[in-house]
């Protein structure tokens, strides 16, 4: 417990949030993802397709999903 909450912060260092959400919204221009979708829909899409769609770019918006 004491190991997560000193390592959170450091967790969210490695996002952009803005780039996070341009990916997000790029994912659902492309027909990766619905308008209205969840955080467990982002967390498969992103466990599943992460590696096979390397040339997107997607680190921002699955960085805490891997």
């Amino acid at each position: 417990m004491i190991l997560g909450s000193l390592f959170a912060p450091l967790y969210e260092l490695g996002i952009d949030k803005e780039l996070e959400k341009i990916e997000i919204q790029n994912m659902v221009d492309k027909g990766y993802l619905d308008t209205d979708h969840t955080k467990q829909d982002l967390s498969d899409f992103c466990f599943t397709y992460y590696n096979v769609l390397w040339k997107e770019s997607l680190n921002n918006a699955c960085f805490r999903y891997l």
